[in-house]
């Protein structure tokens, strides 16, 4: 979608949102209808508002979006996107980076590879810290919220 197309549909999402609020959630297929656009294309819309007003209270949970400040829904989105990151983390690190520096340690091994510089080698293990104290403090945030 054009920047400007996002932006139009993003200031409708939330008049529409607005006009809602204390009425519960609403669907992506409703708003989808409301707004003359497929369901599917509601997500970059509200991904465009979180990106760029990052203070709106917009929540979107399984059964819909709503603005609201309310306690509940918010700690249930976020545990919801803590969950994503660790899963994604994860899988970044178990899936891809692990294998990536095990298979480059090979090559360098055989010789079919140059090492690592000292500084690339150096970024790559601050990351991987980085990453897994990352983890660490989502899951901390994580077991906070559990209520």
């Amino acid at each position: 979608m054009r920047p400007n197309r996002l932006q139009q549909l993003a200031v409708q999402l939330l008049q529409i949102l607005l006009t809602r609020q204390g009425q519960g959630r609403v669907k992506s297929d409703w708003l989808g209808q409301q707004m003359n656009i497929p369901a599917e294309q509601i997500k970059f819309v509200v991904a465009y508002i979180r990106d760029s007003i990052p203070d709106i209270p917009l929540v979107g949970l399984p059964d819909g979006y709503e603005l609201t400040l309310a306690w509940e829904p918010n700690r249930r989105y976020a545990l919801m996107r803590i969950r994503t990151v660790i899963t994604q983390s994860r899988r970044l690190d178990s899936g891809h980076l692990t294998p990536m520096l095990a298979q480059q340690a090979t090559a360098v091994a055989n010789g079919t590879a140059l090492p690592f510089t000292v500084q690339e080698d150096q970024l790559l293990q601050r990351a991987q810290l980085d990453m897994v104290r990352s983890v660490q403090d989502m899951r901390l945030l994580e077991q906070a919220l559990i209520i």
